[in-house]
């Protein structure tokens, strides 16, 4: 009867053991996902911080610019080089693919300045004798990129009219009417590679001294726009280095800001290598108002952190191994 009572009591302890094992490793478990999910909450803010701030100081580059031309008579090829190289963005804010200035041209006056252009022999000896606006054919005004910097790479830009497409359009006339800066729709650059998706910003140029109060007098001493174009996932590796490896972010472009977002469209998918499909153990979203427009913004992970796992493992095979030592020295006892 007592060796029934022990083995009884060794099988009970046992299975107490294993009972609270198993709460204990859910507990812990539990834990440290919410110390994951805490941690993966003030890695996805930051990255939203380092994106927004970026952006601000790219759109800080191009106030800058706009100032360098509202404070000269006139800024030309020469000095507009000069200016951009001493920003030095390549080291300093990596993730720009050129900065620009576009020329506002009426039909009227449109061979003269092809002429002009192709005439100028500040920074190239022979000029630019193949200067052409692109595309062809014969429209009320153009917007005409005339300097890029840096020039290598962005051949194909040279000359072409933003007024020609209508996502470019419309953002520089919403510059040129509200005189506050202005992203366009998700583009491909005529200068583009490979397939990324990219978008430019502009801010607009007025002639020196005009009356701004209405729309009308920012549209009769509009000049032309300074602007910044960029590839997406160039820049997004240029904001978060190597890290840019490590997680999976989503932009999406919702439209112009106040609309329904009936006409979203992707901008950016980074995602770590060798990733497969699944569902997401955490994600958080944001939305980012910039240039006139309105980004969604959505950062996952993609599994449950290896903590996490390691702990709920920990915690079971150590309660396990306990409970079948103490079940063992019970039976010994028998």
């Amino acid at each position: 009867m007592a060796l029934f009572g022990m083995q009884r009591s060794a099988l009970l302890s046992l299975l107490g053991g294993l009972l609270l094992t198993i709460w204990a490793g859910q507990w812990a478990a539990g834990i440290a996902e919410s110390e994951a999910r805490l941690a993966f909450d003030k890695a996805a803010t930051g990255r939203f911080l380092q994106l927004r701030e970026r952006l601000d100081a790219y759109e800080g580059v191009l106030r800058g610019l706009q100032g360098f031309f509202a404070g000269s008579t006139e800024v030309d090829r020469d000095e507009f080089r000069s200016y951009v190289h001493r920003l030095d963005l390549e080291t300093r804010l990596p993730g720009v693919q050129v900065i620009g200035f576009a020329r506002r041209v009426l039909l009227s006056g449109r061979d003269v300045y092809v002429d002009t252009v192709r005439a100028d022999r500040r920074l190239v000896a022979e000029g630019y004798p193949a200067f052409a606006i692109r595309p062809a054919g014969e429209r009320p005004e153009y917007l005409v990129i005339e300097y890029t910097e840096p020039a290598a790479g962005n051949e194909a830009a040279f000359g072409f009219d933003l007024f020609s497409e209508g996502a470019r359009r419309s953002a520089a006339e919403r510059a040129r009417a509200t005189g506050a800066p202005a992203a366009t729709a998700p583009v491909t650059l005529v200068q583009e590679t490979a397939h990324q998706a990219s978008f430019l910003l502009f801010l607009p140029i007025y002639r020196n001294g005009a009356a701004l109060a209405t729309i009308e007098q920012r549209r009769d001493s509009f000049v032309g726009v300074v602007f910044a174009a960029f590839r997406m996932e160039d820049l997004a590796r240029g904001v978060f280095g190597q890290d840019a490896d490590s997680f999976d972010l989503t932009v999406v472009d919702l439209g112009q800001t106040g609309s329904a977002g009936a006409d979203a469209r992707p901008l950016l998918h980074l995602e770590p290598p060798s990733t497969s499909p699944s569902l997401s153990a955490y994600a958080r979203e944001k939305q980012l108002a910039f240039g006139g427009r309105q980004w969604r913004l959505r950062t996952e992970a993609l599994e449950t952190p290896t903590a996490v796992k390691r702990t709920a493992v920990t915690v079971l095979a150590g309660g396990a191994l306990i409970s079948f030592l103490v079940f063992a020295l019970l039976q010994s006892f028998a």
